[in-house]
């Protein structure tokens, strides 16, 4: 959860966006504004949804329609929209790629995917489970070696590995630049 900071009350040199009201929390500096996040049953009482215990422990996140995205091995898991800690058991789906997920991406057609020597992009399908989307590889032979490989800048997102440097355009295109 993001929770801003008050700041106020301070002798050192301070900029603060007086114009929006937000509700701060006092006393803490810049580094509590991220909190852990815990496994907590979603808004649908009969689904079966993971407990702190068998919460994914992600290696990369992304957001999505509202929706945070965790990858672990080669898993998307996808959380209920706007409660990020309540992930539906059945609410994942496996990407074939060459090796375990390295990063994940999100893009204006849904979910890019990084592995070592591939990108897969995953479309979700909409609803209360995003299991069902389509699955293409965009790349074979250019992937990453880390989730700080990869960046966006307004549609574009870019990415590179040891042979050079990527942007994807959008459906199924990318280029080497």
């Amino acid at each position: 959860n993001y929770l801003p900071s008050d700041f106020s009350g301070l002798t050192r040199r301070q900029q603060v966006d007086s114009s929006k009201g937000f509700a701060a929390i006092t006393g803490y500096g810049e580094s509590c504004l991220v909190r852990r996040l815990s496994a907590s049953p979603g808004v649908h009482d009969k689904l079966i949804y993971f407990d702190a215990a068998a919460y994914p422990r992600p290696i990369d996140v992304t957001d999505w329609d509202g929706r945070l995205v965790l990858a672990r091995g080669r898993d998307l898991f996808f959380s209920d929209r706007g409660q990020p800690a309540s992930v539906l058991g059945p609410n994942f789906v496996t990407v074939s790629g060459d090796s375990e997920i390295v990063a994940l991406h999100r893009s204006r057609d849904g979910v890019l995917v990084f592995f070592e020597r591939e990108v897969w992009l995953y479309s979700p399908n909409y609803g209360s489970l995003n299991n069902k989307g389509r699955m293409v590889q965009i790349c074979d032979g250019a992937g990453v070696a880390s989730s700080r490989s990869v960046v966006s800048s307004d549609d574009k997102v870019f990415w590179c590995d040891r042979n050079g440097v990527y942007v994807y355009l959008g459906g199924l295109k990318y280029e080497r630049i």
